[in-house]
């Protein structure tokens, strides 16, 4: 993770770190991309201190953004999250057997992070995010 960033797994200092959402499954493999998505939330408020709201906010995320590409939660691994609102750095992954590369994917919700009828601002936490950064192809 980022300098002052949260791991998004985990750790013996539970009360500063955020915790994954717990799954059973192993984690996605194939082409993937890392993004920096940004939301307009108050990362003390959304986060800081509370493993059960850094929780909600990675299901959150992982649903909202599942939704909008017409897939699985499990294509997005929250890697952390940190201050500045509140950045989440994510590695989004390609569903198997999709020809098309993870980058495609990436912009068809950068597309939708502009348009307020989008299916990716119509969900819980997914509306607050304000932009996404490509951080690794």
């Amino acid at each position: 993770p980022p300098p002052g960033a949260h791991p998004a797994t985990p750790t013996a200092a539970a009360a500063t770190t955020t915790a994954a959402v717990p799954t059973s499954r192993a984690p996605p493999t194939g082409d993937n991309v890392t993004l920096d998505a940004t939301l307009a939330l108050d990362y003390s408020v959304a986060v800081a201190g509370s493993e059960e709201a850094a929780d909600n906010l990675t299901r959150g995320l992982q649903e909202g953004v599942a939704a909008a590409l017409m897939s699985t939660p499990e294509r997005l691994v929250v890697l952390s999250l940190r201050a500045g609102s509140v950045v989440a750095r994510v590695r989004l992954f390609a569903p198997p057997g999709d020809a098309r590369p993870a980058h495609a994917f990436f912009l068809q919700l950068r597309e939708q992070v502009g348009d307020p009828d989008s299916v990716l601002k119509q969900g819980h936490t997914t509306r607050h995010i304000t932009s996404l950064d490509l951080v690794e192809p």
